[in-house]
């Protein structure tokens, strides 16, 4: 799993067992890893501080998409240059921001009609990863080419 993504990145890894999300092995959260450390073929991206104050919004089909767009009527997902991923099922898929280090120590995970906003202690399955039904993590927008952008501040607002 030495995905071309994934190299050129500051972020941290786990390995996840093979067809599921699940990390490999206790206290993951405290070990991350390299990618060229990584194992398995499933990779998840640790996020929070490891990986330099890396979050992701995962939206969990169509409930948590209407929730997005009720709370932020003036934020289009799709028009954001941000790297974003899949698992290939409808309306789900995951968002990639950076927060900014002066709001790290007040974050916690958040997730509110399937809408969660991920930080420290958890991690993100990324592509090329495999789930057990055949589906495979497919980057929408790739962060070799559009990179990871600052969360907006109105994101960051409503999630603090």
């Amino acid at each position: 799993m030495k995905d071309f993504e994934l190299q050129n990145t500051n972020w941290k890894f786990v390995n996840i067992k093979n067809g599921e999300k699940v990390p490999v092995g206790y206290g993951w959260q405290k070990h991350p890893q390299f990618i060229n450390e990584i194992y398995t073929d499933n990779v998840g991206v640790v996020l929070g501080p490891h990986s330099q104050g890396l979050c992701t919004i995962d939206v969990d089909g169509l409930e948590a998409l209407d929730h997005f767009n009720n709370i932020f009527p003036n934020i289009d997902l799709t028009t954001i240059d941000t790297a974003m991923w899949t698992s290939g099922k409808e309306y789900r898929f995951q968002i990639a921001f950076y927060v900014p280090l002066e709001y790290w120590q007040y974050l916690k995970r958040k997730v509110i009609n399937k809408l969660e906003f991920r930080w420290a202690n958890t991690q993100s399955i990324l592509p090329p990863s495999k789930l057990n039904d055949g589906r495979q993590y497919t980057w929408l927008k790739k962060p070799s080419i559009v990179g990871v952008k600052t969360i907006p501040d109105e994101i960051l607002a409503y999630w603090l």
